[in-house]
């Protein structure tokens, strides 16, 4: 049987029949971002953030606790720094955040929430029921929510690692353009084609590490969420090479 992978993203159009509660929240520590004096460019990268990560324990750690953009040996050197907090092989691109969200969530309160189109938090009631499918699902945080709801509400954040690459033919430019003093690859993606061979055997949820903005979850995870009417979540297939 061939596997198929689906983005997923908020359900906006269906807002009241999805229990939409808005959620303004942020981190308090990122990576720096970067001004490259090579390619010109200054930029951070969207979509990776280790909630789980405690950096604290770090003796720098007042540097990561403001968005700012340094020079790229700088950004390399707080970069080498929290690594070892990171498993080996996951990304820490420039803008990478660490720690749970803090921050304020108003409305009704559904399976799922977004913080913005990737960042995805889960009912924790809703999280117990897809693991009790034995899913393969990331770890969860506690985020730091103030809330004026009476009823209880506890939501999860998902720890989502970046795993997946694209195919080449995902870009309008075949070859890669990559910076060699920053890594930036300056193509722009035409649509999303999964390289088949990089995607992990042991999850059913994960990011892409060249777009790490789009969410991707397994067939067996869109089965189990359509057949318990899971809310505030859409899916579509993706292309998939190699």
């Amino acid at each position: 049987m061939t596997m198929k992978l689906f983005t997923i993203t908020p359900d906006f159009q269906n807002r009241e029949k999805n229990y939409h509660n808005d959620i303004v929240a942020r981190r308090n520590s990122y990576l720096p971002g970067i001004k490259c004096d090579l390619c010109g460019q200054t930029w951070a990268r969207l979509g990776i953030a280790y909630p789980l990560v405690d950096i604290s324990v770090l003796t720098f750690d007042k540097w990561l606790f403001r968005p700012r953009v340094v020079p790229v040996d700088e950004y390399k050197q707080l970069r080498d720094l929290v690594a070892p907090l990171i498993a080996e092989n996951l990304p820490l691109p420039p803008g990478t955040g660490f720690g749970p969200l803090v921050g304020r969530e108003t409305g009704l309160c559904g399976d799922f929430s977004w913080a913005n189109s990737w960042t995805l938090l889960i009912k924790q009631s809703s999280y117990l029921n897809l693991q009790s499918l034995s899913l393969k699902l990331p770890k969860v945080s506690i985020p730091n929510l103030k809330t004026k709801r009476i009823s209880g509400c506890e939501l999860y954040e998902l720890e989502i690692e970046a795993w997946v690459s694209l195919t080449n033919s995902s870009y309008y430019e075949a070859e890669p353009k990559i910076c060699l003093k920053c890594g930036r690859d300056d193509r722009k993606v035409e649509r999303i084609i999964v390289n088949k061979n990089s995607i992990p055997p042991d999850l059913d949820m994960f990011r892409i590490t060249d777009f790490p903005t789009h969410i991707l979850v397994t067939e067996r995870f869109k089965y189990n969420v359509t057949q318990l009417g899971f809310s505030n979540i859409l899916f579509m297939e993706i292309e998939m090479e190699g």
